[in-house]
């Protein structure tokens, strides 16, 4: 049950209004409050403490068992009564403290003051600019960073300022795995060893189990070979033939593999027969 209650001061007119479940806890968490300068109305505390008021009473002005019905009648009992009471807000459960307070500017002007405090103590991050921590290449830079050479050739293009092309990066690479620096340095594979190697890679490129380094597969009669290569020595021929053959359209059973339209043709190993 929901209550809707006046407190009645004695050397004023003037009451409060507010809702409460039980009516005298609240009446005497009020006078508790209000004799220990801590009641959350700063109007009411304020006239207790200067008029040295004492409360008379409380009155029940209605009771609700729906808790919505209830605040729109306190609502109403402020309002009507607002010129004639002590509350701060119109609203039920205190609503907006701010609007109605009884020093509002200098509540305002308090806040802005902290505020401004706050802000000089930690001042916000610059949101512009290279002090940005989101800072991104401007125009300027992504134009210097396009047109960025080889630093070691200074001619073919790179992805930054101060990178190597691949040419050049590669050789690099190679020289730093020469003489010593190679983990192999005199070192060598036994002719078993050798025999062993040259029979897995050739039985591997052979089954597909080996793709050559950026090889295109290709269909050739519905059947899908890793490589031209590899589509090359099954069908006894050069890579060059195969790859003039896919080019050419009156070779309509020659394709360059493409994942979405042959995905499901049979891929070719040492036991598939064309």
């Amino acid at each position: 049950m929901q209550y809707i209650y006046k407190l009645v001061f004695t050397g004023t007119t003037k009451f409060y209004i507010g809702q409460t479940e039980n009516v005298e806890t609240r009446f005497r968490t009020h006078i508790e409050r209000l004799q220990r300068n801590r009641h959350h109305n700063v109007h009411l505390q304020r006239w207790f403490n200067k008029n040295l008021l004492t409360i008379a009473s409380i009155e029940v002005l209605a009771s609700f068992e729906d808790k919505t019905t209830c605040d729109e009648f306190e609502e109403f009992c402020i309002t009507e009564t607002w010129d004639r009471n002590f509350n701060v807000s119109k609203k039920s459960g205190g609503g907006d403290l701010i609007s109605y307070h009884p020093n509002r500017e200098q509540f305002v002007e308090k806040c802005r003051e902290n505020l401004l405090k706050r802000i000089a103590e930690n001042p916000p991050k610059p949101k512009f600019g290279k002090d940005n921590p989101n800072y991104r290449h401007g125009k300027q830079t992504k134009g210097a960073i396009e047109s960025a050479l080889c630093s070691e050739c200074g001619e073919v293009k790179v992805s930054y300022v101060g990178a190597r092309c691949k040419g050049c990066l590669k050789i690099i690479q190679s020289q730093t795995r020469k003489g010593e620096n190679n983990k192999f340095y005199g070192k060598k594979h036994s002719q078993e060893t050798r025999c062993k190697l040259s029979e897995r890679m050739k039985e591997g490129y052979a089954t597909g189990k080996f793709e050559v380094a950026n090889a295109h597969k290709v269909v050739v009669d519905g059947v899908v070979f890793n490589s031209k290569t590899q589509c090359a020595k099954y069908l006894k021929t050069s890579v060059s033939t195969i790859q003039n053959r896919v080019e050419n359209k009156k070779f309509s059973n020659y394709f360059i593999y493409q994942e979405d339209l042959h995905k499901n043709l049979p891929v070719y190993k040492a036991e598939v027969a064309i």
